[in-house]
């Protein structure tokens, strides 16, 4: 089986005991929906990422109106994108924004620029606009 990339809900069960994903994935998890905007690390809803069986990234992102908003996007420490990644990660944002019935995806400036040609990338093939 190839891994496959997968954007994980906040309240995911596999999220649910903090403390046994970081014992057995060294995945620090907080959900920051609850703390003042001042003492966010990652954002509002930001969002594990997954590749097997391995957290690698974290995305903070919003559906507003039939557009996902990609604020930001952080590489968990001492993940080096490959080539396999890089395609997990454009299927998967394109099944995420059929899930979202996304018809956009607008991707804040600071997001790294491989990462804002995949997500751009990932929209226009499943014949969505992109902007951003």
């Amino acid at each position: 089986l190839r891994p496959q990339v997968r954007f994980l809900a906040p309240l995911d069960q596999l999220l649910w005991d903090r403390k046994a994903a970081l014992h057995l994935f060294d995945f620090d998890y907080v959900w920051e929906v609850y703390k003042p905007e001042q003492d966010r690390k990652w954002g509002y809803y930001a969002l594990p990422v997954m590749y097997g069986e391995r957290f690698v990234a974290r995305v903070d992102s919003r559906l507003e109106g039939s557009t996902w908003q990609i604020k930001g996007w952080w590489w968990e420490e001492g993940v080096e994108p490959d080539g396999a990644l890089w395609k997990g990660l454009k299927q998967a944002v394109a099944a995420f924004m059929r899930y979202l019935l996304a018809d956009e995806v607008k991707v804040a400036g600071g997001v790294d620029r491989p990462v804002r040609e995949v997500l751009k990338t990932a929209g226009t093939a499943v014949g969505l606009e992109t902007g951003g």
